[in-house]
């Protein structure tokens, strides 16, 4: 249990949700296994979370793809092995290609 006293609670709900689908989209949806590539899209509350849950699930490497740079720092707090920086206004062939980096492509969507 996590000792939430003093957290507002519109920041409990937020965190609350954000690990658990983020670990969950991981963990279930994704099955990410022992030696997999995965790539995440997007570096925010959900995103760091699917990177966390790739890793505990032992992850080999683990693309975090984000268009801030300043997302870098927690895509490796939380286990990315890379981090890659696209420009804002990329069309989805060019976002599609980043996932052409990995050998076996297992889509979570």
């Amino acid at each position: 249990m996590v000792n939430t006293e003093g957290l507002p609670p519109a920041a409990a709900a937020l965190v609350g949700c954000a690990v658990s689908t983020g670990y969950g989209a991981a963990r279930n949806l994704g099955e990410v296994r022992r030696g997999d590539v995965v790539v995440v899209l997007g570096v925010g509350g959900i995103g760091v979370n699917a990177i966390q849950g790739s890793r505990v699930a032992g992850a080999a490497r683990i693309l975090a793809v984000d268009v801030n740079a300043d997302k870098e720092i927690a895509a490796r707090k939380f286990g990315a092995s890379d981090f890659v920086l696209l420009p804002r206004g990329l069309d989805a062939s060019a976002i599609a290609s980043v996932s052409r980096l990995q050998p076996a492509h297992r889509s979570m969507s």
